[in-house]
């Protein structure tokens, strides 16, 4: 990647030159694929493009590179390309695997879904790369048919066998907390032998057991949740659903407090820093010393106009203030 990144910074950046002389041989070939996106380390996930941008175009920076002062010759290397091909194609599941786990009203059951969704796309992602078919690795494909000739997938399958533990590893506490996730919407059928001493610990939470019993056995109740089950299944935008559980949850009586107490923390779980990183970058930008005058609640009620969902009632807003009797 580093390699990459060098060549697209000193094409989009400096000298001007080169980045006129590459937008020369763009505009000869009539190339659909436009100019290469410059790559930020702040924003990771533009790995995606950048990449798929230098394949595309990869003849193009060739002869560009060929012809001037400054040669890299890993663009004429195979096993390089071979690695360029391959790490573009997995950059690409994985932006997708973060694309699905952004947004607001992601609850933590979805997003734990989605991690138990993409480590068994991971097995399946290896045995294709095992087998040679490259059904998912399309860059990679192109390259072997391109080349005429079979690819040693030894290192592919090393590099997937490597990302496979490196995923078991860096989300151990998540997938033993799993069991826990399904409470916030299937507590009528959750069991009292799933639940995580953590939660009964930190929380004080030492009913809890007799009120999931006590839940279970209610009728009542537990066609409540059934009915919040069939309610979701229609639902596609995150935070009607988000506010449906919430909804639910908030419906239970105060002798069901414990099992309210955890149902909000799971919740609350931070399982993204999309919405950390929206609200940064608005604060930022709205609150610098030019607006330094704002009240506190004004900035607040600013903020959450920007960030949440909330949708003023502007006509009865409109009909509350007195309008000036002298117009």
């Amino acid at each position: 990647m580093d390699t990459v990144v060098k060549i697209v910074n000193l094409i989009t950046s400096r000298p001007t030159n080169v980045h006129d002389k590459f937008q020369e041989l763009l505009n000869e070939v009539e190339r659909a694929h436009g100019e290469l996106s410059p790559r930020s380390n702040v924003r990771w996930l533009g790995n995606g493009e950048v990449l798929d941008r230098f394949i595309a175009n990869l003849e193009e920076i060739r002869h560009l590179f060929g012809e001037k002062w400054q040669t890299y010759p890993e663009l004429w290397n195979d096993f390089w390309l071979l690695k360029l091909a391959f790490l573009a194609d997995l950059v690409g599941h994985l932006n997708d695997l973060n694309s699905r786990l952004q947004g607001k009203g992601q609850t933590v059951e979805v997003l734990y879904e989605q991690w138990k969704l993409f480590t068994s796309k991971l097995g399946v992602f290896r045995r294709d790369i095992q087998i040679g078919a490259f059904r998912y690795f399309v860059h990679v494909r192109k390259f072997a048919t391109a080349k005429g000739t079979p690819i040693d997938v030894q290192v592919l399958d090393g590099c997937m066998a490597a990302l496979e533990q490196a995923f078991y590893e860096r989300f151990q506490e998540l997938q033993r907390l799993g069991s826990m996730f399904s409470f916030v919407v299937r507590a009528d059928e959750f069991l009292d032998i799933d639940l995580n001493p953590l939660f009964l610990s930190w929380m004080g939470g030492d009913n809890l057991e007799m009120e999931l019993l006590e839940l279970k056995v209610s009728d009542l109740w537990c066609s409540k949740f059934r009915e919040l089950r069939k309610s979701l299944e229609n639902q596609e935008d995150k935070p009607e659903r988000e506010a449906a559980i919430l909804e639910c949850w908030t419906s239970l009586p105060d002798k069901f407090a414990n099992m309210k107490k955890v149902a909000l923390a799971l919740l609350t779980v931070f399982g993204s820093t999309n919405c950390a990183e929206q609200t940064m970058t608005y604060m930022k930008h709205s609150f610098n010393p030019l607006r330094c005058r704002l009240s506190t609640s004004n900035s607040e009620t600013s903020a959450r106009l920007k960030l949440t969902n909330y949708k003023p009632n502007l006509k009865k807003l409109c009909t509350e203030i007195n309008s000036q009797g002298s117009h």
